[in-house]
């Protein structure tokens, strides 16, 4: 306790145990905190490669993220995955889709290949942005997320 110890070696003492507070606690607030992506999520805007990705109004591309796995629609195609969040950091794959035959690919082909790409999350809850060196997608959350 420190009322037993000295004046002096109390004041050191509270002195540097509240310092060590302040560094936990700027350590805490200065770190990258992790987003909440788990929920369903609709592509709203994306580019990958340098090209705007051309979503379509009756098709929309989506995401869903739970607690260990990452499923979706690609346009086509149903898409699932595993994922980890490290922070913001955050890696998707390998992914795997079924294989109906449609008119185009190319859309759904860039999505995931865009996908793959993600390296970073970020989220308020009604929006998520994931990103990659050659990848931008937000999304916004879908009603029941």
């Amino acid at each position: 306790m420190l009322t037993s110890l000295p004046i002096r070696v109390r004041a050191r003492t509270g002195f540097r145990l509240a310092i060590s507070m302040i560094v936990v606690l700027s350590m805490t607030a200065c770190g990258d905190s992790q987003p909440d992506v788990v929920g369903s999520w609709q592509l709203v805007s994306g580019t990958q490669g340098g090209n705007e990705l051309q979503l379509e109004a009756g098709n929309p591309l989506t995401i869903v993220f739970d607690s260990r796995l990452v499923t979706g629609h690609g346009g086509c195609n149903s898409f699932n995955g595993s994922y980890t969040l490290d922070g913001s950091s955050l890696t998707i794959g390998p992914i795997a889709s079924t294989q109906m035959a449609c008119e185009s690919l190319d859309l759904e082909t860039a999505y995931l290949t865009g996908l793959s790409d993600v390296d970073t999350a970020s989220s308020d809850g009604e929006q998520l942005t994931l990103t990659g060196p050659n990848t931008e997608y937000l999304y916004e959350a879908t009603p029941g997320s």
